[in-house]
């Protein structure tokens, strides 16, 4: 069996528990070809690389912040990039069952950067269901301020230098179009539904100790 540097998380629970987000089959297409393929990518992009002999998944990601101008490892960041987002993302999930509605310290944090929750709410639809082509729309932290920010492809805050990613969607066409075809707008609106509120929360009490 063959070794890698990087090792491929398992999503943290059944491929059937985001029913009604998404279909078993749309989780397992996801997960295990689509992340599969930046997982197994990047473990082979960095076999002979010097600058990241000894990085962690993280420091690789933060890298790409300090040197936009390195053309020459693109690859890496694409694959690096893609495999962190997924990573952190499957986490911001959960099913509808056990989903709750954001707790209080999360909601007093949102309403003080945003007029109110239903604002964030509203504001993060609209960018996720107008980012033209591929990407991601983030809700990040940076300096204690909450902001909302959009990402092309699989570029994130850390990559941009925009701040500390709390929440994120995968607008990529691959994340919806199994069940969803070209009904974007339908899939954007679901997802609120099944929001890890305690995962989002947690992430920013994490941000406040990161560099970011």
């Amino acid at each position: 069996m063959q070794e890698y540097r990087f090792q491929f998380q398992k999503i943290p629970y059944s491929f059937n528990e985001l029913d009604g987000l998404f279909s078993e089959n749309a989780v397992k297409l996801h997960h295990l070809k689509h992340e599969y393929g930046y997982f197994t990518k990047l473990n082979k992009l960095v076999e002979k690389n010097v600058i990241f002999k000894k990085s962690s998944l993280e420091e690789i990601v933060r890298y790409f912040n300090q040197n936009k101008s390195d053309e020459e490892n693109v690859s890496i960041k694409n694959n690096a990039c893609g495999l962190y987002n997924h990573q952190i993302w499957w986490k911001m999930l959960t099913s509808k069952k056990k989903h709750k509605k954001p707790n209080s310290d999360i909601r007093s944090i949102i309403e003080k950067n945003f007029n109110s929750f239903e604002e964030f709410e509203e504001k993060f639809k609209d960018l996720s269901k107008n980012l033209f082509g591929s990407g991601w729309v983030w809700m990040v932290c940076k300096n204690g301020k909450i902001s909302l920010a959009s990402c092309q492809n699989q570029n994130n805050p850390i990559s941009e230098g925009l701040g500390y990613p709390l929440l994120g969607i995968d607008v990529w066409e691959h994340a919806f179009y199994v069940d969803y075809l070209n009904r974007k707008k339908e899939y954007v609106n679901k997802f609120f539904e099944y929001i890890n509120w305690d995962e989002i929360t947690n992430r920013y009490f994490e941000s406040e100790k990161s560099a970011l």
